[in-house]
């Protein structure tokens, strides 16, 4: 049964989405209804501009980023159905054969362009201007509406910025930590002699399962990264994003480590085809020192997810007293790994069947407690985060040139006329008189 400490908890984080959701809803409402007065001012009552709350609702996003690309793909995409309306009515009616090159040339410019999801509004655009009557003053209003809506949804994301949801995917990171903790804690508690094989194969389900559910973790901490882009209340809260990444990758690779714990004692509990063990029973010793060390690895994990929640949000000393206790937390951990080796070297030597599946155990030990290293050893969270954050900026600087219009459309046009740019070319094998003549000649 939970405790009152996890009913109140569960109670405070149905309250935050509950409150989010109606800030979202009251945000998203008010901004069309704004943009809508905004149109009927600019554009007059006649006809109704229903289109720009319409883009307003569809711009008006969860954060600042998705907001404005969601913009900025909408205004483009219209903007280029209309020209390609415009451009049709100048030639051709609309019929079964214009429609499908007009649809041909609206969806091959929107993936030419890249506008993502925005891809079919460019035919839909299209094909609402050019099935009217006045081509002209059709096209200028949707573009007219498509501008205010966009244009008031950006302008809301920054007056009413979009919570960061930072605190989502600290708890979320942190729930991650404590499913490994729980695990090791579990493993601690029930390992023995006598343990079934069912019970041992349910740890490595168990693992598994965390495995699993840190996509959804990994999910809820990108919506908190994308949160901080282009939004005046992320600059602060970037810090604590990076160092929940970087503790996310820890506790990823620290799940697929610890399912190769469970795989190795699981295969300690084997039993054959009659249900006879597998192997002898596990001397009393040595569940003693596994039963230690694993006590020792969820104290040490346990204190590593607090120092990640911790950073970048908590005063120094608080800060400083996790890391004291981090390291006093690894201590302990490397002095029972050191007693459990050595008991496993003599229980091996007595049954050296079980040297194989001992050895997996010890490795995926290791790297459990190489992936929590204190502050001052190589690799530490600090020294990630700031790896994290030079690499970020690169990517960005990457991205930024990638997606300058001028080298895309490019490349694409290049990729396009390439069968026709190599019939052209000269091959460089035929005799020179004849290159010479065919270059001429082209």
């Amino acid at each position: 049964m939970p405790s009152d400490v996890d009913l109140s908890a569960a109670l405070s984080r149905v309250k935050e989405s509950e409150t989010s959701l109606v800030a979202q809803v009251l945000r998203t409402t008010v901004a069309a209804v704004t943009s809508y007065v905004a149109a009927l001012l600019l554009t007059g009552p006649d006809p109704q501009p229903i289109l720009s709350p319409l883009t307003a609702l569809l711009v008006v996003q969860v954060t600042s980023y998705a907001t404005f690309t969601t913009g900025v793909q909408r205004v483009a995409s219209v903007v280029s159905g209309v020209l390609i309306a415009v451009l049709f009515s100048e030639a051709v009616g609309l019929n079964w054969w214009s429609l499908t090159l007009l649809l041909l040339a609206s969806l091959g410019l929107g993936h030419l362009i890249r506008l993502g999801d925005s891809i079919n509004e460019v035919a839909i655009s299209a094909m609402i201007v050019l099935g009217v009557s006045q081509v002209a003053d059709t096209a200028w209003d949707r573009i007219a509406e498509t501008l205010i809506g966009a244009a008031v949804g950006m302008v809301f994301s920054l007056v009413l910025a979009p919570p960061v949801h930072v605190r989502p995917a600290n708890e979320a990171v942190m729930s991650a930590f404590d499913a490994l903790t729980r695990l090791l804690d579990t493993m601690a508690r029930e390992i023995g002699e006598d343990v079934s094989h069912a019970r041992a194969h349910g740890w490595l389900e168990e693992a598994r399962r965390i495995d699993r559910d840190i996509v959804r973790v990994d999910a809820t901490l990108s919506t908190a990264e994308e949160g901080t882009r282009l939004n005046p209340r992320g600059r602060r809260a970037t810090v604590r994003v990076l160092a929940l990444r970087s503790g996310l990758d820890t506790a990823e690779i620290s799940a697929v480590a610890l399912r190769m714990v469970c795989r190795a004692l699981s295969g300690l509990y084997a039993r054959g085809e009659h249900g006879e063990p597998a192997y002898t029973e596990i001397p009393l010793a040595t569940a003693q020192s596994l039963r230690s060390l694993f006590h020792s690895l969820a104290a040490l994990f346990a204190a590593y997810g607090h120092l990640v929640v911790l950073h970048g949000g908590a005063p120094p000393e608080e800060a400083a007293r996790a890391e004291d206790n981090l390291r006093e937390r690894l201590a302990e951990a490397l002095e029972d790994r050191s007693r459990t080796e050595a008991i496993l070297l003599a229980d091996s030597i007595e049954n050296p069947d079980r040297w194989e599946l001992y050895g997996t155990l010890l490795t995926a030990v290791d790297k459990l407690v190489d992936e929590t290293r204190p502050a001052g050893s190589p690799g530490d969270l600090g020294q990630r985060i700031e790896e994290r954050r030079r690499r970020l900026a690169e990517e960005r600087r990457l991205r930024a040139v990638v997606a300058r219009p001028g080298p895309v459309l490019r490349e694409r046009i290049r990729r396009v006329v390439a069968p026709t740019d190599r019939l052209l070319r000269v091959p460089r094998r035929l005799p020179r008189p004849l290159r010479h003549t065919l270059r001429r000649r082209t």
